[in-house]
């Protein structure tokens, strides 16, 4: 591509391939020959490419009710934007390991993770489910030690008036201890 803003040695792919119903969307990618972070050019690079397709990647985020903590991203109409570079498609393999970037992502990660929706609404209530989950398991845990430390409060009240009979030369009632 000459001229391009891509850079001599990019590879870029792209159309409606079919990979399921985890994203039935179009999918971009291109590839570079090296990625490192320290070079200036190829980091401005990545940056232009994200810059110039931002309008097409972007998520717009929203909120559910007056729950200030949750924002999902929705990626309704969005195009995922893949970059890797070929050392990592060596390294890791198209699937295997932290091979993609994806723009609007935060990490390098595996195609499939890569095309997910980590911030959407299905992750968004199943990270409010596992919450709550969570907090039901906590409240039983704070009760059953409660429950424990209730039972062994009253054993060591009927230990204490047995102890107390015995010194008073009183038969202790040997059924509650």
């Amino acid at each position: 591509m000459p001229g391009s803003v891509l850079g001599p040695g990019t590879a870029v792919v792209g159309g409606d391939h079919d990979l399921g119903e985890q994203s039935p969307s179009p999918r971009w990618g291109f590839s570079t020959p090296s990625w490192s972070p320290n070079n200036p050019a190829q980091r401005n690079r990545f940056d232009r490419i994200g810059d110039l397709t931002y309008q097409h990647w972007a998520f717009s985020p929203y909120r559910f009710g007056y729950d200030t903590e949750s924002i999902c991203r929705n990626y309704t109409g969005t195009i995922p934007l893949l970059a890797t570079t070929l050392d990592r498609l060596q390294r890791h393999g198209l699937t295997n390991g932290p091979t993609w970037w994806r723009y609007g992502h935060r990490t390098w990660q595996p195609f499939h993770d890569a095309l997910a929706n980590p911030d959407g609404y299905a992750a968004h209530l199943e990270r409010r489910w596992a919450q709550e989950a969570e907090e039901r398991r906590r409240e039983t845990e704070r009760k059953e030690a409660e429950q424990r430390r209730e039972a062994a409060r009253q054993q060591a009240q009927q230990r204490e008036a047995a102890t107390q009979a015995v010194e008073r030369d009183e038969r202790p009632d040997l059924d509650r201890i």
